[in-house]
């Protein structure tokens, strides 16, 4: 699987890919919406909504324009939690599915 991962941590991009390790996947990073924007042949998104050039819910927005035929995982923090459920009901073909960090 190709994943797009959005984040400007690079500790929690680390954690992120750590989490995910069980399974082989090929990883595309961006630390800005601009560098995300740019990229293409993912299977993926995993996206924090707060971003050097971008913040809340103008960062799903756009990525969801560009990456509209794409599943997009919102990754945020408790005190992001209400923006994170906004971004997924601006899209009515969306599901909320908040999910741990094991699950993911």
């Amino acid at each position: 699987m190709r994943i797009l991962l959005v984040e400007d941590n690079p500790g929690d991009a680390k954690l992120i890919r750590w989490m995910l390790a069980d399974e082989p996947h090929e990883w595309r990073e961006a630390a800005r919406l601009s560098d995300a924007l740019a990229q293409g042949d993912v299977d993926v998104v995993l996206l924090d909504l707060s971003l050097p050039d971008s913040q809340g819910l103008d960062t799903f927005r756009r990525v969801a324009q560009i990456h509209s035929e794409l599943p997009i995982l919102v990754l945020t923090g408790l005190d992001d939690r209400e923006t994170a459920m906004a971004a997924v009901r601006s899209n009515p073909a969306i599901q909320p599915t908040p999910l741990s960090g094991r699950q993911l």
